[in-house]
């Protein structure tokens, strides 16, 4: 898998859990409705990148959901 590709991927993976890309540098940053933001690097060379990228997703919408109860 290319740096390119796994650029690709770590974008659908964010579209599905309903970020969108807000800007595209040296970082992906993208912004969740619920206004919970997710900051990823923009080339990876890490195989399990995906994984902790989708790891970070959860982490990042379940910290915010609690935050929002309170």
């Amino acid at each position: 898998m290319t740096k390119h590709d796994a650029t690709k991927q770590i974008i659908a993976l964010a579209k599905t859990y309903d970020f969108i890309l807000i800007r595209k540098k040296k970082h992906l940053i993208f912004k969740h409705p619920s206004g919970a933001t997710l900051v990823t690097s923009g080339t990876t060379g890490d195989w399990r990148a995906l994984k902790n990228v989708e790891a970070n997703i959860k982490h990042i919408l379940l910290k915010h959901d609690s935050n929002h109860i309170n």
